[in-house]
């Protein structure tokens, strides 16, 4: 297991801030945990308060219910696995009846909210994901407030995802170096993408959705056969609606070919993002000629 998926140490506590500006602690209502997601349910009788998340793990989830007051998160990555000087901190979030505003805190001598995004009835999701960057010993900080009315106490919800990468170098928006995620594998690329990717499925293309105003391009997949699936993102042939969507950066300019492929790339805030297509024809013979040699990094099934 990725000792950078285990190695979390959350701390959830509520700061209630007094009048005269002293503060005391007092508990949530219920906490439910697990290794990387929390589930939180807010007492709203309790004076209104700020909730400290400390998310150091890869990945993860955070379900609110019934917010009330406020609830920072801080991204990073645990002490363990700081081999690189840099990391990226990403997340998705979704309200269900209740408003809420998601800003960046920034350390000072007082610190800076700058609003990033506001989820209302209008626009109760986020249209694309959020990415900062970072350095190890400097926490991204979600502060995230909810709008408080009777039917939010009640029935409100809402859910952030979150997602930490290590990273050697901070993007330094050189061409070159931008258009890394675009190049074709290796050989030696798709060979141990066939055994370490989030997703390994055989399939081809149905359709190529372009989304400009938000960087992406979206594939959607006949998927013939799921070999590896770490999250349920696809599903094969003897499903109703066999199939799913792939995330390609709209710099890469994909467009829609046919023939057999195999798709390979990791998960990220419950998407699919495509790392290796090779041709599935190409890629067998590859494999074939590994498997003779012994240089095959794992055994396929």
């Amino acid at each position: 297991m990725d000792l950078t998926h285990t190695a979390i140490v959350l701390t959830v506590l509520v700061l209630s801030y007094l009048p005269d500006g002293a503060s005391y602690v007092i508990p949530l209502t219920d906490v439910s945990i697990d290794t990387c997601d929390w589930t939180l349910w807010d007492d709203t009788v309790a004076p209104k308060g700020v909730h400290n998340v400390f998310a150091k793990c890869t990945e993860g989830r955070i379900d609110w219910h019934h917010p009330f007051g406020a609830i920072r998160i801080l991204l990073q990555l645990p002490s363990g696995v700081r081999s690189y000087p840099f990391f990226e901190a990403c997340f998705r979030a979704k309200s269900h009846y209740t408003a809420a505003k998601i800003s960046l805190e920034t350390d000072g001598d007082e610190p800076v909210l700058s609003p990033i995004v506001i989820l209302d009835e209008e626009n109760p999701s986020m249209s694309k994901e959020i990415c900062f960057t970072s350095t190890i010993q400097t926490p991204v900080v979600l502060f995230v407030e909810a709008e408080i009315d009777m039917q939010s106490s009640m029935s409100g919800k809402i859910e952030i995802d979150y997602d930490i990468q290590r990273l050697k170098s901070l993007p330094n928006g050189d061409f070159a170096d931008s258009m890394e995620d675009c190049r074709p594998c290796t050989d030696a690329e798709l060979l141990q993408a066939a055994c370490s990717s989030d997703f390994v499925v055989q399939g081809s293309i149905d359709t190529v959705l372009h989304k400009q105003e938000f960087g992406e391009s979206l594939v959607q997949l006949h998927v013939d056969r799921i070999q590896r699936q770490r999250h349920v993102v696809f599903s094969n042939s003897l499903s109703l609606t066999p199939g799913g969507e792939v995330v390609v950066p709209h710099k890469c300019g994909i467009q829609e070919g046919d023939g057999e492929f195999l798709f390979m790339g990791r998960v990220r805030l419950r998407r699919a993002l495509l790392r290796c297509a090779p041709r599935l024809q190409e890629f067998q013979s590859l494999w074939s000629k590994a498997v003779e040699v012994g240089v095959n990094p794992c055994i396929l099934e």
